[in-house]
């Protein structure tokens, strides 16, 4: 298998039945200021188009993604083998080496994107030696479970004391639609993140955008006629929406968020989705316990999600910048 770097519209063409939002073209290309160089590389095998992967060039490393929560590959070819993901890392490892790359790196998503492809991937990268640089904990919301069974029955005592308080208190949702309804949203999000020594890393503009091109979704819970709490949903793939930003006001007492969350979850199993991503709860792989308890105590099941890098051109990891 060889690696041939080709243009930002070659590589447009050949998503076509790509569904995962973040590798699309206008993505990354949103975000080329964040690196030096975007490679777009495709792999062929016997003149066939097997995957397609962006990567963005910064301080010698080649990083997929370089914006975004994780990179899942694009496969082009219906009869893809585990062997075609081995040469794959191979030809790729040879392709850094020709542009004189000192490291590679790769965020896989939770399984839950594709547990058959994912798990090729970190079989070959093992195989060819390749370092698991980080592993994250990964929650999700599994909206066919919750389908099935209903969503009280499948969260913890607490979640439910928490619930019952929330509708006491007369929490509403609403589905943002204006710009100012939008920035609204963000700021609460904001003062959330600020209040816990996070500040966001995306801002009102650049989240704008990626919502969108995504198609994604704003949303507020009102109590007492204030803005307590507020999320903004991606729909990444037909059957995943990530919650990539929420949070509530400190200080309330109205059970925002287990408000929040219920909410979301009766939204996007009604519009057919099979997961609600409500993300990592762990920075540089060290697990927040408060955040892991309160997530599983709305019902979330745990997941990983998995870094692998490796060394190229006979560097060791002390000769690049992490």
């Amino acid at each position: 298998m060889i690696v041939r770097r080709i243009s930002d519209l070659e590589y447009k063409k050949r998503l076509a039945n790509v569904e995962m939002k973040y590798n699309q073209m206008e993505f990354c290309e949103f975000n080329r200021k964040k690196v030096r160089d975007i490679h777009y590389l495709l792999f062929l095998d016997d003149k066939k188009e097997r995957f397609v992967i962006p990567f963005g060039e910064e301080g010698g490393c080649l990083s997929a993604p370089f914006s975004a929560p994780f990179c899942l590959p694009g496969e082009l070819g219906k009869t893809t083998s585990a062997e075609h993901y081995l040469e794959a890392v191979s030809a790729l490892e040879k392709y850094a080496e020709t542009v004189g790359a000192k490291k590679i790196t790769i965020t896989f998503p939770p399984f839950l994107y594709g547990e058959r492809k994912i798990s090729y991937w970190l079989n070959a990268g093992f195989l060819c030696g390749w370092k698991l640089a980080g592993m994250d904990l990964n929650y999700v919301l599994n909206l066919k479970n919750i389908r099935d069974n209903g969503y009280e029955n499948l969260i913890a005592y607490n979640g439910k004391k928490n619930l019952r308080i929330a509708h006491e208190k007369g929490n509403t949702l609403y589905c943002c639609h204006s710009e100012d309804d939008f920035k609204k949203a963000y700021r609460v999000i904001q003062i959330n993140r600020e209040s816990k020594g996070y500040p966001l890393k995306m801002s009102f503009e650049q989240v704008e955008w990626t919502r969108q091109f995504v198609k994604g979704e704003w949303f507020s819970v009102v109590h007492e006629g204030e803005w307590v709490a507020a999320a903004v949903v991606f729909p990444v793939t037909g059957h995943v929406a990530q919650v990539v930003y929420w949070g509530d006001i400190p200080g309330n007492t109205c059970r925002a968020v287990n408000f929040l969350a219920e909410q979301l979850v009766v939204y996007y199993t009604d519009k057919g989705f099979d997961y609600l991503d409500i993300g990592p709860s762990t920075e540089h792989s060290r697990p927040n316990y408060g955040l892991i308890s309160f997530k599983e105590s709305i019902g979330c099941e745990a997941g990983s999600k998995a870094i692998l890098e490796k060394a190229v051109n006979g560097c060791m990891k002390g000769d690049f910048i992490r």
